[in-house]
């Protein structure tokens, strides 16, 4: 439990090659001593892939939500919200590998089930990863108006200044941009940049970013 906790707090701090190595560590452990929870290994393999994301290793982080995939259609099933979201998160990764056809098709499968997902976070992610279906599709006003509706919602639950209605934004910020609404784009930036500034940090990971596209 002290590695997956570890592994928490570092990815929280944007510190991703320090939670890879103790999310890599939680997994083996959950796996070895709790033979009959296997959620908990499925967790730390979620918390690994998006580590390996952030890190820009696509193949690792595929192998990393292929396993908690597996584990949790096993364990939990295939339409619970763990599952949608591993299946959403694996989705991404693949179209970011250029496997679209296969990505697309993740994350269409765990859109059609978004409506039944409680979580504002989980299922927001879900509705984001169906935007950018549309995105590259090239259907920006439909990417657009579904990534709005995201972010308001998250906005009205969550905050406006919260991690994940930021983290929709900033996709929001990326459709106006692809569209060839640059002012659009550079508005929506600058408010994620302030806001994340004010959350994490000047100097964190996730803030640096918004900082590169502006």
């Amino acid at each position: 439990r002290v590695s997956s906790v570890l592994s928490e707090v570092h990815y929280g701090l944007g510190l991703y090659p320090e939670a890879a190595q103790f999310a890599e560590q939680a997994s083996a452990l959950q796996l070895a001593n709790n033979p009959g929870r296997p959620e908990l290994a499925a967790s730390a393999q979620e918390l690994l892939g998006n580590a390996r994301v952030y890190l820009g290793e696509l193949e690792p982080a595929s192998t990393a939500f292929e396993q908690a995939l597996a584990i949790r259609t096993e364990t939990l099933g295939p339409e619970h919200p763990q599952t949608l979201n591993t299946m959403a998160n694996l989705g991404d990764t693949l179209k970011r590998l250029g496997r679209v056809d296969e990505g697309e098709a993740l994350c269409s499968a765990a859109f059609e089930k978004h409506q039944q997902v409680e979580d504002v976070v989980i299922r927001s992610w879900i509705m984001a990863c169906h935007a950018g279906n549309l995105d590259n599709q090239a259907d920006y006003t439909g990417a657009e108006s579904l990534l709005r509706e995201v972010a308001d919602a998250q906005a009205a639950e969550l905050g406006e200044d919260d991690l994940a209605t930021l983290q929709t934004q900033l996709f929001l910020g990326n459709a106006f941009r692809r569209s060839g609404a640059v002012e659009d784009a550079i508005e929506q930036y600058r408010a994620v940049y302030a806001g994340r500034r004010g959350v994490l940090g000047e100097s964190h990971y996730e803030t640096c970013v918004v900082a590169n596209n502006l």
